[in-house]
Formats: structure tokens, sequence, C-alpha cells
């Protein structure tokens, strides 16, 4: 029973940790997204501006 329990700790414990490492990545990811959606808006105002000058 001891080693059993011992068991799901450990397994609970891997399990948490792989949660924590997944959730990081995806924070990661989140972070990358956002700053390629800022370059690419950026590069569309850019744009914008070189073709309707009259406008900015």
């Amino acid at each position: 029973m001891i080693s059993y329990r011992r068991g799901l700790q450990s397994d609970l414990i891997a399990h948490k940790q792989q949660f924590e490492s997944y959730m990081s990545l995806s924070s990661r990811k989140m972070a990358n997204m956002d700053m390629f959606i800022n370059q690419t808006l950026e590069g569309m105002t850019s744009i914008q501006r070189i073709f309707n000058p009259s406008r900015t």
C-alpha cells in the first residue's frame, strides 16, 4: 500500500511538471504570436502609408 501511494505521488508530480512545462511553452508561443501580429500590423500600416499618403 505504501509503495502504491508513492507511485501515485510520483505520477502526480510528473504530471504536474509536464503540465507546467506545457503551460510555459504555450505562454512563449502566445508571446511570439503577439509579436508576429504586431510586426505584421506595423508592416501593413507602413505599406498603407506608401500607397495612400493622403490618408496619414
